[in-house]
C-alpha cells in the first residue's frame, strides 16, 4: 500500500538529516579552530575525537549499505532512521573509547604544528 504524501515526508526527513550533518561538520571545524587558537589540549583532544566520530559514522553507514536487504520484509523509514541514529551513537562510543586511534594521531600531529 502506497500513500502519496509519504514520499514528501520522507524527502523532508532526509533533507533535515543532511542539514544537521552539515551543521555538525561546521561545529567541528569551529571547535578545531578554537582549540588550535587557545592552545588548550583538552579542547583539541575533544575536537579530534569529534572528527574520529564523524569518520567512524561515515564508515559504519557505508558498511551497513553493503548488507543485502531481504525482499521478504521491507525496511520502513523508521527502521532506517533508527539504524542511522544507532550508527551515530556507536561512532561516538567508539571514538570516546579510543576508537581506531585516529584521534590520537590527529591530536599529536596538530599539537606539533
Amino acid at each position: 500500500m502506497k500513500i502519496d504524501g509519504l514520499s514528501t515526508v520522507t524527502a523532508g526527513i532526509e533533507q533535515s538529516r543532511q542539514v544537521s550533518e552539515s551543521v555538525s561538520d561546521k561545529s567541528f571545524e569551529e571547535a578545531l579552530k578554537k582549540a588550535a587558537e587557545s592552545g588548550d589540549d583538552e579542547q583539541l583532544k575533544d575536537a579530534c575525537e569529534q572528527f574520529e566520530s564523524v569518520f567512524l559514522n561515515m564508515m559504519l553507514q557505508t558498511m551497513r549499505k553493503t548488507i543485502p536487504e531481504s525482499d521478504l520484509v521491507e525496511k520502513s523509514q523508521g527502521t532506517k532512521t533508527f539504524e542511522s541514529m544507532l550508527d551515530e551513537e556507536y561512532s561516538k562510543s567508539l571514538a570516546k573509547g579510543g576508537g581506531i586511534g585516529l584521534a590520537d594521531v590527529l591530536f599529536n600531529q596538530l599539537k606539533k604544528g
